[in-house]
């Protein structure tokens, strides 16, 4: 077995070019330590049946399972179905005559396959998948007429076979074709096409409305509905995830969650916004109802659909396909539960409060939570989405602590999410690596830095998804976070063009930065110039003191270049806002608080005039204070006409 060694934007490639071009086709497992976002989530993922020379995979709609763990993979718009007997077998062709079939179920009870032959309207049984024999069908079901049924299940405890027509929401009940028959009228509210059995229970999945509905009694007609978290909350019919929230296609729950599939497609709307393919996992149904998922998307290649999802022998798989390019990409992915080393355990371990970080009262409930934008436990990021019909600017917030603590949740002491959400600005927090004395990246100040800037290039790869304007997006932070901003705001873009990776060709440039008590410089023989009682810095390049990080100084003068803003500040940098709430500048003289004296702001703001550079300083005592804070500044910045800046 072969290994890509990819970063999870890199499977955009599909990694075809590791496909063995002969022989047996089989699994690519894609390193969980090298994949940005499976290792962190607790996953392995692999490419398990692909889209190769020998088969051809053309609408791969889901993976089943059959006697001695046989796999057949449902190849609607070939109109076939495959099988073999293991992953190191060939695939076959089977000549059960079928077309645009969309799923397949084994029961053990009878040994009987069932499939939904669903563009000719009916239900098909056969025991042998290498003939064209069938041993029963049915196209109508306890009287009702079936209109292109689509997912099939059975229930393992009482071989009990559930099947639906996806336009009625009616399921329909057999233990045979044509025995035991009985349909119900699940409330799905509009097109549902998936069945699951998830803790011994049935769960329609309703489409429309990206809804669940348990089946709490079949003869009782009892429900319970679950419906998803949409941003509107308008609760409409399916359209675009901004507009009407998910499109769901199917629903499994495997190792302790539940995960969950969602598109709608540029050719079904008709020219008009449509949603981004979707794959989300959350703990429980109320997290489900509250948003609170973890997304998964970034784990798809661009441009598939999740579509149909199967649990089998402790691994989930996920059927994806090119809805608009018929046979571009498609495939089975294979995901399994994995344990970190303890070796890994102990290398990400923190010393952190037996208390969870928890946002203040004032800050509102984000649209979404913990979304992982890399592989470490810290590469995480909660979003607030502003309403609105048209995409909103962001501002993108690097919590302060020193890039040896903090997190996210300190978001209130940098900015009022609330008004820049009212103002119809969206938000992003991030937590990233925070600075050890142990580590092995070199200077260490690069890992918060660069982690800012990948955060910052995953938040534009979602613009349209999150239905943000990428062009506006201003970073904002204190202290740490506050250098970190200026850092990408003075910095040249690290798009990489070429790149394999969709993410990492996403700019990092800024449209602005608005910061609080910043470090403006990382250069020791600066900073004492500033302020002769500077202390602050050297940790950043792994130096123990102010003392050793001035007499170390000329070493590390390339790494100064790099990482100071000052050092990058270029006439071509966006306009920024500096505030600061502890004195009024001084230079030459100590200050009470070194480390985040406005004298770091004075010396930015002359070099600013100097090259032309729009930049406002605020501190106590400050005269013809435009905006008082930093969130009014982002509001009247970001709302203003627009202003090209890059580099």
């Amino acid at each position: 077995m072969k290994k890509i060694l990819l970063c999870v934007g890199a499977l955009s490639l599909w990694a075809m070019a590791a496909i063995a071009e002969n022989g047996p086709l089989e699994p690519q497992l894609i390193s969980s330590e090298h994949l940005s976002g499976p290792a962190s989530l607790g996953l392995e993922l692999r490419t398990y049946a692909s889209n190769s020379d020998q088969i051809k995979l053309n609408g791969t709609l889901h993976i089943a399972f059959g006697p001695k763990n046989q796999e057949i993979v449902t190849d609607s718009h070939n109109n076939r179905f495959l099988y073999r007997a293991s992953a190191d077998e060939p695939f076959q062709i089977s000549p059960i005559p079928v077309k645009g079939q969309h799923s397949l179920v084994y029961n053990p009870a009878d040994k009987l396959y069932y499939a939904n032959d669903t563009a000719n309207h009916r239900i098909i049984s056969f025991s042998d998948l290498s003939t064209s024999k069938i041993t029963a069908e049915t196209k109508n079901i306890a009287g009702i007429e079936l209109k292109r049924p689509h997912d099939i299940v059975v229930d393992p405890a009482t071989a009990w076979i559930y099947t639906i027509n996806p336009n009625s929401g009616q399921v329909f009940r057999f233990t045979a074709i044509g025995e035991n028959e009985s349909v119900l009228s699940v409330p799905v509210k509009g097109y549902a096409r998936a069945l699951t059995f998830a803790k011994g229970k049935l769960y329609v999945i309703g489409s429309s409305r990206g809804r669940i509905v348990e089946v709490v009694d079949w003869d009782t007609e009892k429900f319970k509905i679950y419906d998803s978290f949409a941003p509107t909350k308008k609760n409409g019919p399916a359209g675009s995830w901004t507009k009407t929230g998910l499109v769901l296609n199917d629903a499994e729950f495997f190792d302790g969650f539940w995960y969950a599939t969602s598109y709608f497609t540029k050719s079904f709307a008709k020219g008009s916004n449509f949603d981004e393919n979707k794959f989300i996992r959350f703990k429980t149904l109320d997290d489900f109802v509250k948003g609170n998922w973890t997304d998964l998307s970034s784990l798809i290649p661009t441009g598939m659909t999740p579509y149909y999802l199967t649990v089998n022998k402790g691994k989930l798989y996920l059927a994806i396909f090119h809805h608009e390019s018929h046979g571009n990409g498609d495939s089975i992915l294979q995901l399994s539960p994995v344990k970190p080393s303890s070796s890994r355990v102990k290398k990400n371990q923190r010393k952190t409060s037996t208390k969870a970080a928890k946002y203040a009262d004032s800050v509102p409930q984000p649209t979404l939570s913990e979304i992982a934008y890399g592989d470490h436990a810290r590469h995480v990021l909660d979003f607030w989405q502003a309403p609105s019909d048209k995409p909103t600017p962001l501002v993108f917030v690097i919590h302060g602590g020193g890039w040896k603590n903090g997190s996210k949740e300190r978001l209130n002491r940098f900015v009022d999410a609330s008004a820049l959400l009212q103002q119809g600005i969206s938000v992003v927090a991030i937590n990233y690596r925070l600075i050890r004395k142990d580590t092995d990246i070199k200077p260490p100040v690069k890992a918060p830095l660069y982690d800012a800037a990948r955060a910052l290039q995953f938040v534009r790869s979602k613009a349209k998804e999150w239905n943000i304007d990428k062009r506006r997006i201003a970073a904002a932070g204190a202290s740490a976070g506050a250098c970190s901003s200026l850092w990408l705001a003075f910095h040249k873009d690290l798009a990489d063009p070429e790149n394999a990776d969709p993410i990492a060709r996403e700019s990092t440039r800024l449209y602005c930065a608005a910061v609080n008590n910043a470090q403006t410089s990382l250069d020791p023989k600066q900073m004492k110039q500033w302020t002769p009682n500077s202390k602050y810095g050297g940790h950043a390049f792994g130096l123990q003191n102010f003392d050793e990080f001035l007499a170390e100084r000329d070493k590390i003068l390339p790494w100064i270049a790099e990482y100071s803003p000052y050092a990058l500040l270029s006439p071509d940098d966006p306009p920024v806002y500096l505030h600061y709430s502890k004195d009024s500048p001084a230079i030459g003289k100590p200050q009470k608080d070194p480390t985040h004296t406005a004298n770091f702001g004075m010396k930015l703001q002359e070099r600013c005039l100097e090259l032309g550079v729009k930049c406002e300083l605020v501190y106590p005592g400050a005269k013809k204070v435009k905006y008082k804070d930093s969130s009014a500044y982002l509001i009247a910045t970001l709302k203003s006409p627009a202003e090209e800046s890059g580099k």
